[in-house]
């Protein structure tokens, strides 16, 4: 399984994250809100999105756009 990077977890970006795991897939997260308990207790937390980048096979980024 590969190493999926996921910066910015959200309500939407959170419940794929869950998904991968349940998949068997390994995460690294970096958020800029808190990282919901139950993905924090399955994945890697990464001090920022360079971390994320370094330690993955796959980047997913999950952020706002302003218009």
């Amino acid at each position: 399984m590969a190493t999926i990077g996921f910066i910015g977890l959200g309500i939407m970006s959170a419940h794929m994250a869950r998904n991968l795991i349940k998949g068997g897939h390994s995460l690294v997260v970096n958020s800029k809100y808190p990282v919901p308990d139950d993905i924090c207790a399955q994945t890697q937390v990464a001090a920022d999105s360079t971390v994320v980048a370094q330690a993955s096979e796959i980047v997913i980024t999950m952020v706002p756009g302003y218009v």
